[in-house]
């Protein structure tokens, strides 16, 4: 799972706008979209700045995301990139 969906649901499940989450992360709307739509990959500072715009541990998100990489890479590997979605 890309963190950008986890990040989806908190969001709908917070009753959040894009906007209001982003501010609340310090993080530019931009970047914050760019990983909802799984365009980008979660950095450290940003992890940093969405677990504490969403009252998780500061590297969740970023573990979410390397855990994504090692799927895709070896989902990749076998053919298979795009089922694990």
């Amino acid at each position: 799972v890309h963190p950008g969906q986890l990040l989806i649901e908190y969001i709908e499940e917070a009753n959040l706008t894009e906007e209001a989450f982003a501010a609340q992360c310090e993080l530019p709307l931009t970047q914050l979209r760019a990983i909802l739509e799984e365009k980008e990959a979660v950095t450290l500072a940003a992890s940093a700045r969405l677990g504490a715009g969403s009252g998780r541990p500061a590297g969740f998100f970023l573990a979410v995301q390397h855990n994504f990489n090692i799927t895709s890479a070896r989902l990749r590997k076998e053919g298979k990139y795009g089922d694990h979605r």
